[in-house]
């Protein structure tokens, strides 16, 4: 699977709001665990 592209993440605007108002390290977790997703869904 190597040369692949990981899949786009979209969130929803209401999703941006909340992932904004989250601290730091909990935002960067989130981001973390879509990447992960987006890498091998």
């Amino acid at each position: 699977m190597s040369g692949q592209h990981p899949y786009a993440v979209r969130i929803s605007p209401p999703a941006a709001k909340v992932l904004a108002a989250l601290p730091e390290p909990a935002e960067q977790m989130v981001w973390d665990v879509l990447d992960a997703a987006a890498a091998n869904p």
